[in-house]
């Protein structure tokens, strides 16, 4: 199912306008499947292109796919561990979002970045008090793949 362009918008109105590396999106069960376009990394100095996709831009893209694929289902209803948080609620504490967990990285080949695609799957949704963990793997164009785990507090 094709995410709504409003829900990309929202979740990626807090990225500088050229960091806005996702182009679209669609949520299938627990995987949410992406398009990205890098057409200048925003590390590099104007002018500079790295030619293939790097880790710095490797959790861009897995943070503007996760949030909105997780926003997504939060707003249809769809994590069970997620079903008393709203849509509004997700979007106001997504600034408190951060990666907590990072392992078995593998860049296997480089991967163009002016356009690519990847999924993140959704392992394991827990909460502690006020803090929700989920925990993901991904994958962009079979090259790049790894695991990572998201907390979001509530405060």
């Amino acid at each position: 199912m094709e995410i709504p362009r409003f829900v990309l918008d929202d979740f990626l109105k807090p990225y500088a306008s050229n960091a806005r590396y996702l182009v679209s999106a669609e949520n299938f069960c627990n995987i949410t499947k992406g398009s990205f376009s890098i057409t200048q990394s925003v590390y590099l100095s104007h002018g500079f292109v790295s030619g293939h996709l790097n880790m710095v831009d490797v959790l861009l893209c897995f943070n503007q796919l996760a949030y909105v694929g997780l926003a997504e289902r939060i707003r249809q209803g769809l994590i069970p561990e997620l079903r008393n948080m709203t849509y509004d609620i997700f979007k106001h504490h997504i600034s408190n979002a951060l990666i907590y967990s990072l392992d078995d990285v593998r860049f296997r080949k480089p991967i163009d970045p002016k356009n690519f695609s990847g999924k993140i799957e959704v392992n394991r949704v827990r909460k502690i008090d006020d803090v929700y963990f989920v925990k993901t793997t991904y994958d962009f164009d079979h090259f790049t793949s790894g695991k990572i785990s998201l907390a979001l507090r509530l405060k």
